[in-house]
């Protein structure tokens, strides 16, 4: 499958914060969600900041998640993790497909805010919900290392032309050359200016793709059991306009198969010249 969205946010709750990593897939929607809760809250005051890496390895579907305080101490340190699927039955083979950087803060139509600051940052303001809880911060020094296609470096000195997906509250910016399936290393820095524990308060950063309408595509298999006891199983059956009878007495299309007991394809049958037109034009 592809991932289109994978994003890192900050937290606070009950005097408390976290942070977690988020992976989504546009078809299957939530996949992954990997938390580091109750960090200490020295690591978490106005001043302080936070350098952020977040790698992807491709060949092992792996990521990391390294996150370090100015002051040297590792807030979170994920070590190497699989994609797993959220029942942990199996490791998922996602391929992530990226073109934009995201900014979201909690939608509490309280003066939610993000926009670019010609100080050369990011400034996001994620208000209190119900009773306090905030957080505002500024993001910079965006930096991406994509494999094969080299790296992209922003560190808003400049106006990044930000979209808006939802007034206020979740905006984007794309960037060139786009992630594709490549191993890739994420960095910024966030820079806390202000924040109140007492409840909870959100802000998110991450990387999306297009948001695209997922294909789905549909075969058909016929069982065909006759009288005597005699079957017959056709799969990869995939109807198409090549079907449609102009005339309904006239068939368009036919599948002719013995009824041997033996499982088939459509397509093995079209090699064998027993599935196509009716009538094909000479």
């Amino acid at each position: 499958g592809n991932c289109d969205k994978l994003e890192l946010s900050w937290q606070t709750y009950n005097k408390n914060w976290a942070m977690e990593l988020n992976v989504y897939d546009a078809e299957k929607g939530h996949i992954i969600r990997s938390r580091k809760d109750k960090i200490p809250n020295s690591l978490l005051n106005a001043g302080d900041k936070h350098h952020v890496k977040l790698s992807y390895d491709k060949k092992d579907s792996r990521l990391k998640v390294e996150i370090k305080h100015q002051n040297g101490k590792m807030i979170w340190d994920s070590g190497w993790f699989s994609m797993i699927s959220q029942d942990h039955s199996r490791i998922l083979t996602e391929t992530f497909d990226l073109d934009s950087i995201s900014f979201r803060v909690a939608r509490q139509r309280r003066g939610e805010k993000i926009h670019w600051d010609k100080a050369g940052h990011i400034y996001m303001f994620g208000p209190p919900y119900s009773q306090g809880g905030f957080l505002k911060v500024n993001i910079d020094n965006m930096r991406l290392d994509i494999a094969g296609k080299g790296e992209v470096e922003n560190d808003y000195s400049r106006d990044p032309g930000l979209k808006t997906v939802i007034k206020d509250a979740d905006k984007h910016h794309p960037f060139s050359p786009r992630i594709q399936g490549n191993n890739f290393s994420w960095e910024f820095d966030f820079t806390c200016r202000e924040v109140n524990r007492k409840y909870w308060g959100m802000v998110a950063v991450g990387l999306k793709g297009a948001v695209k309408k997922p294909r789905r595509e549909y075969t058909y298999t016929i069982e065909v059991v006759a009288p005597d006891g005699r079957t017959k199983r056709i799969t990869g059956v995939n109807p198409g306009p090549h079907w449609r009878r102009p005339d309904p007495n006239i068939p368009a299309y036919t599948i002719t198969a013995v009824l041997d007991g033996k499982p088939v394809t459509e397509a093995e049958l079209k090699k064998q010249g027993r599935a196509g037109p009716a009538h094909p034009q000479r």
